[in-house]
C-alpha cells in the first residue's frame, strides 16, 4: 500500500530578537516625541528622532531579511522530505510491479505444469497410457538404446513442455529465490520415470548451438535428477 502522505504544516514558534525590539523602540520614540512635546520642541526632537528612525528601518529589515533565510531553510527541509516521500513512493512501486510479475509468471507455470500432466496422461504405448506407457517406454529404451527413434515422439513433445516452463522461468525478471522456489515446485512433482524421460533425452540427442534447448535443460536438471533419484542418472 502507499503511504499516506501526511499534510505539513510549519509553524515559526520564535521570540522577537534584540534587534527587533530597538528597532520597534526608536520607531515608537520617533512618533511619541513629536506628539507629547510643544511644537517648537517637537521639531528640535523630530530632527533628533530621524537618525534613530532610520537606524531602525535598518534594523528591521536585517532582521525581516535573516527571518527570510530561515523560512527558505524550512522551504529546503520540506523539499528534502518530499524527496524522501517520492523515493518511498517510488520504491513502493516497484514492490506491487514485482508482485505483479510474480503472479503473471506463477500463473503461466502453472498452466504449462498443467499441460505437463495432460501430456502425460496422452502417452500411448501398446495397450498403456499416462505414466504407465511412460514407465514402458523407458523401459524399452534403457532395454534396447535403438528404440529411442520410433519412440521419441513422446519423449520430444515432454520435453518441449519442460523446456517451455524453463524458459518462462529464465527469462523473467524474478529474483532468483523465487525462480528456484517454482523450479523445486515442479521438480517435486516430478516422477523418476519423468526424470529418465529426460535423461533420454539428453543422452540421445546432439549440442545444437543454434538452440538452447538442450543446454538449458541439462543445467536445470543435471543437480535435481541426481539429488532426486537413488539410480545413477548420467547427464551429458
Amino acid at each position: 500500500m502507499l503511504p499516506l502522505r501526511k499534510e505539513r504544516v510549519i509553524f515559526m514558534k520564535r521570540n522577537l530578537s534584540i534587534i527587533e525590539v530597538l528597532g520597534f523602540i526608536f520607531i515608537a520614540l520617533g512618533f511619541l516625541i513629536p506628539l507629547v512635546t510643544d511644537p517648537k520642541l517637537g521639531t528640535d526632537y523630530a530632527q533628533t528622532a530621524a537618525p534613530f528612525l532610520s537606524t531602525a528601518a535598518f534594523l528591521l529589515l536585517y532582521s525581516a531579511n535573516k527571518m527570510q533565510k530561515e523560512e527558505l531553510g524550512l522551504q529546503r527541509k520540506e523539499l528534502e522530505l518530499q524527496r524522501e516521500e517520492l523515493k518511498q513512493t517510488r520504491e513502493v512501486f516497484k514492490e506491487q510491479e514485482y508482485t505483479m510479475d510474480l503472479q503473471r509468471i506463477e500463473n503461466t507455470f502453472f498452466n504449462l505444469n498443467s499441460l505437463r500432466l495432460t501430456i502425460i496422461d496422452n502417452i500411448n504405448y501398446g495397450s498403456e497410457t499416462g505414466l504407465k506407457a511412460m514407465q514402458n517406454v523407458v523401459y524399452s529404451i534403457e532395454y534396447n538404446p535403438t528404440y529411442f527413434e520410433s519412440l521419441k515422439g513422446n519423449i520430444i513433445i515432454y520435453v518441449n513442455c519442460i523446456y517451455s516452463i524453463l524458459k518462462t522461468l529464465d527469462s523473467s525478471k524474478l529474483k532468483e529465490v523465487d525462480k528456484e522456489s517454482l523450479l523445486n515446485t515442479l521438480v517435486l512433482q516430478m516422477t523418476m520415470n519423468e526424470l529418465k524421460f529426460i535423461n533420454i533425452y539428453l543422452n540421445n540427442t546432439t549440442v545444437d548451438t543454434k538452440s538452447d534447448k538442450r543446454h538449458k535443460i541439462n543445467t536445470y536438471f543435471n543437480g535435481y535428477c541426481t539429488e532426486l533419484s537413488n539410480e545413477k542418472i548420467i547427464f551429458n
